[in-house]
């Protein structure tokens, strides 16, 4: 698939010019006026039944990572980091929710919850996590770019997924989908506290989106416990 001139030219000046922080990113991109006409042969709401939004690349190096993210309703990531981008732009077609988290005394938070209208971007540093996904009544769709000149492995690699239900952090290759497959973990770790509420909202987020999108003869290909979301909450 060709990338459409505009994309190019923005790609050809992120490869070479030393983007120092997220601002610097920020000036870049609004400088080419992007808009959805130019990201419109990535656009997928078809996306595969186990994967829980849209994800399609429009370019990656050792450097940039450029992705279009189409938003069916009820679409949702994980809560999840960006692995080694040290900086990153979300730029907002529609209406997109966007969660955001820290941790603080070793307590998984949800610090902010906000909606990304058509046009808006929203900035990331490498210490981002959030959890973007549409809640609205219509699909949307957004662009992603992610920058680094520190990693060898891929600028998103083994980004931190938060599975408050199987209790654990994933670190994982690909998107930051609800269900991990199992050949995209590269290792896994305890994940830190968190409260029942927000625990309560991330196990409606995953129970909707297996009852809608994830056959029983599909579910064997994910880590076991990520799956049995009708037992009993803890």
């Amino acid at each position: 698939m060709n990338i459409p001139d505009k994309l190019k030219r923005l790609i050809s000046l992120l490869e070479h010019t030393d983007v120092k922080s997220e601002d610097e990113l920020n000036y870049i991109v609004n400088s080419m006026h992007i808009n959805i006409a130019d990201i419109s042969d990535y656009i997928n709401f078809r996306h595969p039944l186990n994967e829980s939004y849209g994800r399609k690349i429009i370019y990656e190096s050792k450097k940039i990572e450029m992705v279009t993210m189409s938003w069916n309703i009820g679409d949702f990531t994980s809560i999840h980091d960006h692995g080694q981008a040290q900086w990153g732009l979300v730029l907002s077609f529609g209406a997109v929710q966007n969660s955001i988290f820290e941790i603080s005394k070793h307590k998984l938070m949800l610090i902010d919850e906000q909606i990304l209208n058509a046009g808006e971007i929203t900035i990331l540093d490498n210490s981002a996590i959030h959890q973007m996904g549409n809640s609205n009544l219509r699909p949307s769709v957004s662009l992603h770019i992610y920058y680094t000149q520190k990693s060898e492995k891929g600028v998103t690699a083994e980004a931190r997924n938060y599975d408050l239900y199987d209790n654990k952090i994933y670190k994982a290759n690909g998107g930051a989908f609800l269900l991990l497959a199992k050949e995209n973990i590269v290792s896994e770790e305890k994940c830190p506290d968190y409260d029942q509420a927000l625990y309560e909202k991330q196990f409606v987020i995953r129970r909707n989106f297996i009852d809608k999108c994830c056959p029983v003869n599909m579910r064997k290909k994910y880590p076991s416990t990520s799956i049995n979301i009708h037992n009993e909450q803890r």
